[in-house]
């Protein structure tokens, strides 16, 4: 199949929306499909496009986004119905339900092309509610031939504002390289770590909605207590760096965070991954975040909340420590609490977790799920994938 995937954000861009559309678009490519993503890119001119081949059957196509996103979209549906004349897509798939998701639905009605929506998470919530745009996102999803979701959750709410039913299609995380390991002495001696002090782990691009204030909370009330260092393998949104200085300011404690800035390769980040002791996820809301089950697999076990579809993810007392999001100022007492738990009760949560993603979010789960999900949009629409074939006419 001939597929255009019209993505938020793409790597080597921030956060789990960009890596999950690389992730899934060289899968697709693997399983056959011929792919070409479409992105907007800051840091090309206005309406200037720089395609590139990443790998066999997988080309990338960037639009130097303009000032207004007006023109922006009017720029790409031009590009877009160019490409359409030369590639003849089969579906178009709208990677984040706003401003991609939109986007790509609106175009492939344009064209009589079948479109998929993928909802990631905070695409759906932040619009639900003032400012967001509602009437626009209710109008991709009723409109989108298939709708994809990144968890029940998410899929429950697309029924409650729809009444139609998502298909969930859950991240995934490669096992192999996110594995059981030792800390590495040379992140230790690069960052002055003293040896035996608890590391406390956060993954991803720290801010409001992942719990910042309670985060940096837990981490005081527990450094009062040990040698505590809290670890921030990513960086803090530019937007949030106030609160997290001022929050530092008041507690004194800045000498004893590490920020790792963004890493642009995933093995960097599984080696700093092995560094922590725990790893957080206070998120006051939440989708299926990548750190969450790249620390599961890594063996690093997992304090969260039950923000959108972690407890789908984490069990608490069997794979991990959930911590209802009324009760987040709770977290320091949870970490203490895991510190206490005997040493065989922890080994095998640990176990059973890095069990759990192993089955259910392998990189080859993800390709069997993308198999299924390809097969059943072609047969929705008629439209011939490898393997099936569309029903003859009757007489």
């Amino acid at each position: 199949m001939k597929i255009v995937m019209i993505a938020e954000r793409y790597p080597p861009a921030l956060g789990g929306v960009a890596s999950s559309a690389g992730r899934i678009s060289r899968a697709l490519a693997r399983l056959g499909h011929e792919l070409h993503v479409f992105v907007h890119a800051r840091e090309l001119p206005g309406g200037m496009v720089h395609s590139a081949e990443l790998a066999a059957g997988l080309t990338l196509h960037r639009l130097g986004a303009a000032r207004s996103l007006d023109f922006t979209l009017q720029q790409s549906l031009l590009f877009l119905e160019w490409l359409h004349s030369r590639q003849q897509f089969e579906l178009v798939w709208g990677h984040y339900l706003t401003t991609a998701g939109f986007l790509g639905t609106w175009f492939a009605e344009s064209q009589s092309i079948p479109s998929l929506v993928s909802v990631r998470g905070n695409d759906l919530d932040k619009q639900l509610f003032p400012g967001g745009d509602f009437a626009r996102l209710r109008w991709c999803l009723e409109r989108a031939t298939t709708v994809v979701a990144v968890s029940r959750d998410l899929a429950a709410k697309v029924r409650t504002l729809t009444g139609r039913t998502a298909k969930v299609l859950p991240n995934a995380v490669d096992t192999q390289l996110f594995s059981p390991g030792t800390k590495s002495e040379e992140l230790a001696q690069k960052h002055c770590w003293p040896a035996g002090e608890l590391v406390l782990g956060f993954c991803g691009e720290l801010r409001a909605k992942k719990g910042l204030p309670f985060l940096l909370q837990a981490f005081r009330m527990v450094a009062a207590r040990q040698p505590t260092r809290l670890l921030i393998i990513g960086q803090v949104r530019g937007e949030d760096r106030g609160e997290f200085e001022r929050a530092l300011a008041d507690g004194g404690s800045a000498s004893q965070i590490t920020i790792t800035g963004h890493l642009e390769k995933p093995e960097q980040v599984a080696d700093y991954l092995r560094c922590a002791d725990v790893a957080l996820l206070p998120s006051l809301w939440d989708g299926l975040p990548n750190s969450l089950l790249e620390s599961m697999a890594a063996g690093i076990p997992v304090i969260a909340s039950d923000a959108g579809a972690i407890p789908e993810v984490l069990v608490d007392g069997v794979t991990g420590t959930i911590i209802p999001r009324t009760h987040l100022h709770q977290l320091a007492q949870r970490i203490e609490e895991w510190l206490a738990t005997p040493g065989e009760t922890r080994a095998a949560r640990i176990a059973a977790a890095r069990e759990y993603v192993c089955r259910n979010h392998s990189l080859a789960a993800e390709e069997s799920h993308l198999r299924e999900l390809l097969n059943s949009v072609a047969g929705a629409s008629c439209l011939p994938v490898a393997g099936t074939s569309c029903p003859s006419p009757s007489p």
